[in-house]
This record gives C-alpha cells, sequence and structure tokens, in this order.
C-alpha cells in the first residue's frame, strides 16, 4: 500500500524520527490545526508487531508512505 501527499518534503535527517511518539516536523505554534504527533508512531507499532517492511521516501511530487502486510493463510490464522 501507498499513499502520497503533494506537501513540502520530509529532510532526510527527520525521516527516521517521524515514527517516535509526539515528534513533529513542523515546530511551529502558528499552523490552524496541530496534529499531536502520535498518529506515524501508532502506525509503526502495529506494522512491527506484523512484522511488516514500511517507510517514507521523497518523491517528485511531495512525500510517499508505504507498507506491506503478509496474506494470511488460507483456512484462518
Amino acid at each position: 500500500m501507498e499513499v502520497e501527499n503533494q506537501g513540502e518534503p520530509i529532510p532526510e535527517e527527520e525521516q527516521e524520527r517521524i515514527w517516535e511518539r509526539f515528534y513533529k516536523i513542523d515546530k511551529s505554534r502558528n499552523r490552524e490545526m496541530e496534529g499531536t504527533g502520535i498518529g506515524l508512531s501508532i502506525a509503526r507499532n502495529i506494522l512491527v508487531r506484523h512484522e511488516s517492511r514500511f517507510g517514507v521516501k521523497n518523491t517528485g511530487e511531495g512525500v510517499k508512505f508505504f507498507f506491506e502486510l503478509r496474506k494470511a493463510p488460507q483456512g484462518g490464522v
């Protein structure tokens, strides 16, 4: 699964840190809507528990987030 936004790129040195709880790239307080910085941390924890490959990369259009999930075996868990 891939999701790409059309925003500002994430600096290379910040890409590993975005998965940390409460970490925000934009530290300014003048944004109309502020997030808590916890969403990507929750997503990372779910993906780690499922032993999934995931990441983020800058593209020419913006930023792409991606992850893989394994298909459950036939007949159940």
